[in-house]
């Protein structure tokens, strides 16, 4: 399913009579996409925490999306190397929304810089395979890499995207039962916030 069709299918079903009451046909199909992105973050969550309980990260590949070719720039004044991540992507834990690895070469994975117990997990799973004198740190919009000496080389990035950074042609990949769970997640936000979230004017059209 797309994005687009995603979102009208959610718009039809808050219209509809299953909806409640404080939120059947009261939103703006701007202002409800602001709440499918907050549900998606929060269904992405529930995924990583079934996936870290049986020590099972692939499930999360499903979500990604790659960008290979991305350019490695000098941050002078910090005299550390950095790349520019392409789109807004979803806050999980142990950096668990991005891999980076340099191109053509996806067993090198940069390791999360303090990610804690990551090592572990690593070990265990026989499918991950990260380069330890490599690791890459997050900040905002840039990855950093530490241990990086030159710019000579470009990488791969698997990202999760943030909802909204996706284009409404794409395919949005959701397991069994996640429409449904999407949906709830979606009106549990909207009953618990009763606000219109901060892009969204008053008038209902976007800022």
């Amino acid at each position: 399913m797309t994005k687009a069709q995603l979102v009208d299918l959610f718009l039809d079903n808050l219209s509809g009579g299953d909806a409640p009451d404080d939120v059947r046909g009261k939103y703006h199909p701007l202002v409800i996409a602001k709440y499918i992105d907050v549900a998606y973050a929060q269904f992405l969550s529930e995924t990583l925490k079934v996936s870290q309980a049986n020590l099972d990260f692939l499930n999360m590949d499903y979500f990604r999306k790659t960008f290979t070719g991305i350019s490695i720039q000098k941050d002078s004044n910090r005299n550390e190397y950095y790349s520019e991540i392409p789109v807004p992507i979803v806050e999980l834990p142990n950096q668990e929304s991005l891999v980076v690895h340099p191109d053509n070469d996806p067993v090198s994975q940069f390791t999360p810089h303090g990610s804690g117990g990551a090592d572990a997990v690593f070990g265990v799973l026989e499918v991950h395979y990260h380069n330890s004198s490599n690791s890459y740190r997050l900040e905002n919009n840039k990855v950093y890499y530490p241990g990086m000496g030159d710019d000579s080389c470009k990488v791969t990035m698997r990202l999760i995207p943030m909802f909204s950074a996706f284009e409404n042609e794409d395919e949005i990949y959701l397991p069994t039962g996640g429409e449904a769970r999407m949906y709830d997640l979606t009106i549990q936000t909207m009953l618990r916030k009763r606000a219109i979230p901060e892009d969204i004017n008053n008038n209902n059209t976007a800022e």
